[in-house]
């Protein structure tokens, strides 16, 4: 899958996302709590290209078997039900919203949806990643304009009040349909660019950072290794969007912060004052990991205000996050050899 656009938001619970992905939901490259599913009410069809179809084709998933034994059922109240545990696959829920009568609106197909994931999460069934289909992009044909408000709005909403969430993830298999739903987020968030425009600076360091990344790769694993790809990916991409650049910035941000001994939990720039408190990480290097920060909050959330100087993020301080990239990936190696090296030499 692709991620195409990131919005961010701060919660009383963390730092939580909600991202837009072209690709199949049903061959998820990542794991999810939950997969999220819809149908006309108690037709369960496996129409070829549905995402129940292709449940059934490419996982052997019979959503009408897992409908006669739901571990929730709210279809008279909500018209959503939960499937009971699934094990071997990339997500461990199915929950389906039936559609019954009147086409009911996106907003109304969320909102649900959302309710039920909240009773999950009061019945202890601890939910981090929500995967779910585009509503409304399809069969209903909605302007994407009125998609993109919907999903965020809707999201933003959940994440707010969840304790668990840590990020909702929607999925459009049409490239053009997502495409042109990225750009709608873009616009419905007040974003001034999209796009990383490819200079000959902007070349010269994608290359040094894609050799810093090669030497760095182990590092990632065993746990950070989507990550790891993640950034791979994106500087294969010829168009690079910089909410995931800044999104990408910031998680590594915060893998570096767990993996060099920081705190684990509080505000990231805490965290990151707490790594420099220790006294063995120079503080240069710990202000390049405030930069990224910035840069990541301002390239994933909502532009407040246009009043400051400069109003946003420009396609310079995107480089100049490529650069702090590159010098934070090789440190991490060097610290890593440094740390092996006194391992084995204790004095």
């Amino acid at each position: 899958m692709q991620r195409l656009n990131v919005v961010g938001l701060h919660t009383r619970n963390g730092f939580r996302t909600c991202e837009l992905y072209q690709g199949d939901i049903v061959a998820l490259d990542r794991n999810v709590d939950v997969l999220v599913v819809s149908a006309f009410a108690g037709r369960y069809k496996k129409t070829p290209g549905s995402v129940i179809g292709s449940l059934w084709t490419q996982c052997h998933i019979d959503v009408a078997t897992l409908a006669q034994e739901p571990a929730l059922d709210f279809r008279n109240s909500l018209g959503v039900w939960c499937s009971q545990t699934i094990v071997g696959q990339p997500f461990s829920i199915i929950v389906c919203a039936d559609i019954r009568g009147s086409v009911p609106t996106v907003a109304e197909i969320l909102e649900n949806v959302f309710v039920t994931l909240t009773i999950l999460e009061i019945k202890h069934t601890p939910i981090r990643r929500v995967a779910l289909p585009v509503l409304g992009a399809g069969y209903q044909q909605l302007p994407t304009e009125t998609v993109a408000h919907e999903l965020i709005h809707a999201s933003r909403r959940y994440l707010e009040r969840s304790t668990t969430a840590e990020s909702v993830l929607f999925v459009e298999i049409n490239p053009t349909r997502a495409a042109e739903l990225a750009n709608a987020m873009d616009a419905t968030l007040g974003r001034e660019s999209a796009l990383l425009a490819p200079t000959q600076l902007l070349e010269s360091v994608r290359a040094d950072l894609v050799s810093a990344l090669e030497e760095a790769s182990s590092l990632f694993e065993p746990d950070a290794t989507t990550l790891r790809d993640d950034w791979q990916r994106l500087l294969r991409s010829p168009a690079v969007r910089t909410s995931e650049l800044g999104f990408l910035g910031r998680r590594l941000v915060e893998l570096l912060v767990n993996r060099l001994g920081g705190e684990t939990s509080g505000q990231l720039h805490q965290r990151i004052r707490s790594l420099e408190a220790q006294g063995h990480i120079a503080p240069w290097i710990c202000g390049y990991m405030h930069v990224l920060r910035h840069l990541g909050n301002e390239a994933v959330h909502e532009q407040a205000s246009k009043k400051r100087v400069p109003p946003f993020v420009d396609q310079s301080d995107l480089s100049l996050s490529l650069l702090c990239v590159e010098r934070l990936l090789r440190f991490w190696k060097q610290a890593n050899t440094k740390a092996l090296s006194s391992y084995g030499n204790p004095k």
